[in-house]
């Protein structure tokens, strides 16, 4: 470096030396350009990024999509087979409770008529207006009419002879099914 560069070197150095207007518009745009130059190839990065993100994400979502599928139509299966086999035990049971009903539908049914032997009037004033033609549901839709209708002393005496038959017509069921 000559004299005159050294000079340059300590008025840099010193801040004198000020770089002219031109050459810091040319120095400025090289600047500018290697600028966007940088921010366009860390964006274009950035986006590749999220581009292949967010297909991984999509991906992964249907995936997981099949697999709740795939679940679903397995436990539907399971839940089918597991209806069916209830469904046939429940009816076997149906069929077994029903005969066994039907054999001892007799002696139950006395239990209410067993409760007006014992108390003629409280188990009349009960069973007032119940035929032999009723359903259960009738005959009991019945008895809660006439409940409703009886006083509370009523009540307290229906209820203790109606624990007394229904004691009856239990042991009549445990010395038949003995």
């Amino acid at each position: 470096m000559g004299f005159a560069g050294q000079i340059f070197a300590a008025r840099v150095a010193v801040g004198l030396a000020v770089p002219s207007p031109k050459a810091m518009q040319a120095q400025g745009g090289l600047l500018a350009k290697g600028i966007q130059a940088i921010y366009n190839t860390t964006n274009s990065v950035a986006l590749g990024q999220m581009k292949d993100r967010a297909a991984a994400a999509g991906e992964a979502a249907k995936a997981a999509g099949e697999r709740v599928v795939a679940a679903e139509a397995n436990v539907n299966k399971i839940l089918e087979s597991q209806l069916a086999e209830s469904l046939a035990n429940g009816q076997a049971l149906h069929q077994a409770f029903g005969r066994q009903l039907g054999q001892q539908g007799e002696e139950l049914g006395g239990a209410f008529k067993a409760l007006e032997q014992l108390d003629p009037d409280v188990g009349g004033k009960l069973t007032a207006g119940i035929t032999e033609t009723m359903n259960q549901a009738q005959r009991a839709e019945q008895m809660v009419r006439n409940w409703g209708q009886m006083s509370a002393a009523e009540q307290a005496a229906a209820h203790s002879r109606a624990k007394t038959a229904v004691t009856d017509a239990e042991n009549v069921i445990k010395s038949t099914l003995c």
